[in-house]
């Protein structure tokens, strides 16, 4: 396909570019099998992974399917639709349409699927009416970034990652702003306020991603070292989550270090308790708990707050 709409610029040496461009990077996928094949063998249980996603996913769409379950409400609601095969906590089902259904049902998706069709005709309009063929290209590339952003949504949450969310949208606000031909110009003090609310959202965005940074490194640091890092992370964006692996991260450290025990058991009870007390209906956190209290010597209390999450 990009061979064919190669052929569609007016100048032979940029069609000449393009396709040696492209005829080299066909080289390179050859040249880089045996790497490739790896990957698709390690992707194989991240397909089986969203595939159970789905298929919950969609058992919980079928349950609430004109509101949703709300807005934000999948990591609390998705447990009782969760498969053997996801041992671990799912705040997103990797794939944004299937969720937004999950979430607002079919009257959210309409109300955000009319938008997006009704916002794709105007572009398109822009699109016709450019002056200049250069003028159409680079429309045209924006438009297929916007694209890309939305059907990779099919197999990824990319809108629920603030950075990714936000490139979207600028581009979504480039494309307005073209404009069809002959379209009166927008106010210069739209632009202000736009240029100021970009900017307040980029500066409310800087203290979740320190908070990532942290949640990196942790993924790579040694035991000893991971629950200073979830706590770092947790000073910096106060999400529950950020303590349940605090939690998580020091359970693993006092079943690794005999004379770290008491100690990280105690503390670790301390970061998931703060985790219960914002969500307290989080069946992962309140298993986490269970087993905390478990390895205290509290089993009385362990029972009774299983016994609790099961019913």
């Amino acid at each position: 396909a990009a061979f064919l709409f190669a052929g569609l610029l007016p100048q032979r040496r940029h069609r000449l570019a393009v396709r040696g461009g492209l005829a080299l990077a066909g080289v390179a996928t050859v040249l880089l099998l045996p790497a490739l094949n790896e990957l698709i063998r390690g992707s194989m249980a991240s397909i089986e992974y969203r595939l159970a996603m789905y298929r919950g996913g969609l058992k919980m769409f079928a349950d609430y399917p004109v509101w949703g379950v709300g807005l934000g409400a999948v990591v609390n609601a998705f447990y009782p639709y969760q498969e053997p095969l996801l041992p671990d906590l799912v705040d997103h089902v990797h794939n944004d349409w299937l969720e937004l259904g999950m979430q607002a049902g079919l009257v959210g998706f309409i109300i955000y699927s009319g938008a997006l069709l009704l916002f794709a005709r105007r572009v398109y309009a822009a699109w016709k009416a450019a002056p200049s063929t250069e003028e159409r290209c680079v429309i045209g590339g924006v438009i297929a970034a916007a694209l890309s952003f939305i059907l990779h949504g099919l197999v990824d949450f990319s809108s629920h990652m603030p950075a990714n969310a936000v490139w979207f949208f600028a581009l979504l606000a480039w494309l307005s702003a073209r404009g069809p031909a002959g379209a009166a110009p927008e106010p210069r003090r739209a632009g202000s306020f736009a240029l100021a609310a970009a900017l307040a959202c980029a500066l409310w965005a800087v203290r979740p991603a320190i908070a990532y940074a942290y949640v990196r490194r942790a993924a790579r640091a040694p035991a000893a070292e991971r629950p200073e890092l979830w706590a770092k992370a947790g000073d910096w964006d106060e999400r529950s989550y950020y303590q349940y692996r605090r939690g998580k991260a020091l359970l693993e450290l006092a079943e690794s270090e005999p004379s770290e025990r008491e100690s990280a058991l105690r503390d670790a009870l301390r970061a998931n308790d703060s985790a219960l007390k914002a969500d307290p209906l989080n069946h992962q956190y309140r298993q986490l708990q269970s087993v905390l209290l478990w390895h205290s010597g509290r089993r009385d209390d362990s029972k009774r707050l299983l016994s609790q999450s099961a019913d």
